[in-house]
């Protein structure tokens, strides 16, 4: 029986977010899924994905709808909110930073009783890294907020919450890493703000914003590290590639060759370097996809989704993605009920 047309948000090549009406019926191959969507997530990179040379594809790649299997006690809201957030942080705090999960029986260094700071704590990517330390065993949790989100992040998992506003932000940092008698060397920017990359803006612009790189969130965050230790013992991981400092390792959620160059800049590499770069890649694609599936089963006990706004009609929805990419939420996903 043949399905009524879709409508979609379409990201075009100029940029712009337009309504389609799709009439084609769409047939899957190889191992390919059809899924009738029943809600999509709005991400800031269904806008920034055009900055990185992705135009022409209908927006949103967070969707939860009819599927083969899914844990009885999630339900679509849940289970859409979960991907974006949930791999992001699981590609930081496991691949890039290279610590382990012994929960999910995940290899990588041992995070226990190993300080972080989590930059941005009420972005989703900053809640499930919260929890997700959390279950790691990572301690203390530090984390950046606006003060009326503290409390919500503390009963996440975080130990510690600082306003990213306060201009004493670092300094407050600082004395209470001095008060525990630890060291901090790990840092996980789920934000990346105040760094102009992937946003449309002018060489002029961007360049304007590149010099006020200590202003930015990795500027700010990396201050926060104890100076006594080595720059090759930090561990740095943000959700946006930093130019101005290449100690930080860049963050996605999916890692696949086809899209290993998606982001990152122009990279020389020798055919050794890309081939060993690939080798990498496969298998930090691995870890993120072993570890989802796992988090998957044990949501209910390591998982918490986020605070959710349901849109119901395409205009509100692209409004949603140019509120989204402009950080005028906070602390909540917003989502779009299908069909729209």
């Amino acid at each position: 029986m043949p399905h009524p047309p879709n409508k979609a948000i379409y990201l075009d090549c100029q940029g712009k977010h337009t309504i389609r009406i799709i009439e084609e019926q769409y047939v899957p191959t190889g191992g390919q899924s059809l899924v009738e969507v029943k809600y999509s997530a709005i991400n800031p990179a269904d806008t920034r994905h055009y900055y990185m040379g992705i135009s022409e594809v209908v927006s949103g790649y967070e969707f939860a709808g009819t599927v083969r299997e899914r844990p009885e006690d999630m339900d679509a809201t849940s289970a859409v909110t979960m991907l974006a957030g949930a791999l992001t942080a699981i590609d930081g705090l496991f691949n890039t930073l290279e610590y382990g999960l012994p929960a999910a029986g995940l290899e990588g260094d041992d995070p226990t009783d190993v300080p972080i700071l989590i930059w941005g704590g009420s972005s989703v990517v900053g809640q499930g890294a919260i929890k997700l330390a959390k279950a790691a065993g990572f301690n203390p949790i530090l984390t950046t907020a606006s003060p009326h989100n503290h409390d919500a992040l503390k009963q996440l998992g975080a130990t510690h919450c600082f306003d990213y506003r306060s201009p004493t932000v670092v300094q407050d940092i600082h004395a209470t890493m001095k008060g525990l008698n630890k060291k901090l060397k790990t840092v996980f920017d789920s934000v990346a703000t105040g760094l102009g990359v992937f946003e449309g803006l002018t060489k002029e612009e961007e360049q304007a914003i590149q010099e006020k790189y200590d202003e930015s969130s990795p500027g700010m965050a990396r201050r926060c590290c104890n100076p006594d230790i080595p720059e090759d013992e930090l561990r740095l991981s943000a959700s946006l590639l930093v130019t101005k400092d290449p100690t930080w390792k860049f963050t996605i959620m999916f890692r696949t060759v086809e899209t290993m160059d998606h982001g990152v800049g122009d990279q020389e590499m020798s055919s050794e370097e890309r081939q060993a770069e690939e080798v990498k890649i496969r298998r930090w694609g691995a870890r993120n996809d072993y570890t989802i599936r796992w988090l998957i089963k044990n949501h209910a006990k390591y998982w918490q989704a986020p605070r959710m706004r349901v849109v119901e009609t395409a205009e509100e929805g692209i409004q949603a993605m140019k509120d989204v990419f402009s950080g005028k939420t906070s602390r909540e996903k917003v989502i779009i009920k299908h069909p729209m």
